[in-house]
């Protein structure tokens, strides 16, 4: 792939790939290899079965935003060749220093990784995705400075290496002995079926984890356990407000566009939230800051501030990542104020969702 960027790659299946040339060494499901170019998503993507990866990124130099995807059974043998050299993992995020982006994906049963920076130093994000039954670490970001947050990693091989990568609430944060009875279903027969008639993988509780929102892949229509599924709100959608301009010059977000403040302390991006009951809840919210420094922000919820928030900086405007906070909610529609602190603003606001947990 040569220089290419804004480019959307959506609700892609891709199988059954192999090059008896390379004895599977280079048949991915999708390849976004040695080129450059910012802006360009992958999202509701199939990768199945292929020789080598399911997504490989080598050598490309931009970020790359990888959403809503799955990656299984890549990296086996099918067609006999001989002297194997298939790869065999699900999203592989390197080399090149690129600081890609992956969120709300699944690999597993996959010959060899889960999710693998495979050489990349870069600073990559890894946000609610999950790792099972791979035949070795779920998640290797052992030669990057990579961040990665409410991953869920079962069943796998090995222990996940993270080297000098850091993170939280993740599954291995949280505790040690993860296994198939701490997940609502490992029936791949429904996320394997036929797509929805807009296109999008079958609504699924696959893999999803009981008793813990908002940890890992969610490509259900509910959380297994009876609750709401999450709840998108859009920034530049009423009854959002913004103290800037609703903008779209930087791809990657999700909608159609998203929250760029003024430059200034008190501005703020406000969403309205609704809640049936009283619930402590995880608020996502999707930004991007292209600063060198962070960007603080305040957390106000029906007028009291409930926490801060850095608002790190992503490495370009087109860098788009998540972060979290969990809030109380009170029956009916909640005013929820992301209050800049700092003179520089906000950063670009995507969207807040709403992830329930529990009352």
């Amino acid at each position: 792939m040569l220089d290419s960027s804004g480019n959307r790659v959506i609700n892609l299946d891709s199988h059954g790939n192999r090059d008896p040339r390379k004895n599977g060494e280079s048949a991915d499901g999708l390849a976004i290899k040695q080129g450059a170019g910012s802006g360009n998503v992958v999202t509701g993507a199939r990768l199945w079965n292929n020789a080598d990866d399911g997504f490989d990124s080598w050598d490309f130099l931009t970020p790359i935003r990888v959403e809503d995807s799955v990656a299984w059974g890549n990296g086996f043998d099918r067609w006999g060749f001989p002297g194997w050299e298939g790869d065999g993992n699900g999203f592989k995020l390197g080399r090149g220093t690129a600081d890609h982006v992956v969120n709300n994906s699944i690999a597993f049963d996959n010959a060899v990784g889960g999710f693998i920076d495979n050489g990349n130093p870069g600073s990559l994000r890894l946000e609610n995705n999950t790792a099972w039954a791979n035949g070795g670490s779920g998640f290797v970001f052992d030669r990057s400075t990579s961040t990665l947050n409410r991953n869920l990693s079962v069943a796998d091989g090995a222990g996940v290496d993270l080297g000098s990568s850091g993170g939280s609430g993740n599954s291995w944060d949280l505790r040690d002995g993860w296994s198939d009875a701490d997940l609502v279903s490992t029936s791949a027969s429904d996320i394997k079926g036929p797509r929805a008639a807009d296109g999008s993988i079958p609504a699924t509780d696959f893999l999803r984890p009981r008793g813990h929102a908002g940890l890992g892949a969610d490509l259900g229509e509910d959380d297994g356990g009876g609750g709401p599924a999450p709840v998108r709100h859009e920034a530049e959608h009423a009854p959002a407000t913004c103290d800037g301009a609703i903008d779209a010059d930087h791809p990657g977000y999700s909608g159609s566009g998203f929250c760029n403040t003024d430059n200034a302390t008190g501005v703020a991006a406000r969403f309205t939230v609704d809640a049936d009951s009283p619930v402590t809840a995880a608020l996502v919210i999707g930004y991007a800051n292209g600063g060198s420094g962070g960007r603080p922000a305040e957390a106000v919820v029906n007028g009291s501030t409930t926490g801060s928030i850095p608002f790190a900086a992503t490495g370009a405007w087109e860098v788009w990542a998540t972060t979290t906070i969990t809030v109380r909610l009170d029956p009916g529609g909640n005013t929820v104020r992301l209050v800049a602190t700092g003179s520089d603003g906000l950063p670009n606001i995507d969207y807040l969702e709403l992830s329930p947990g529990e009352a």
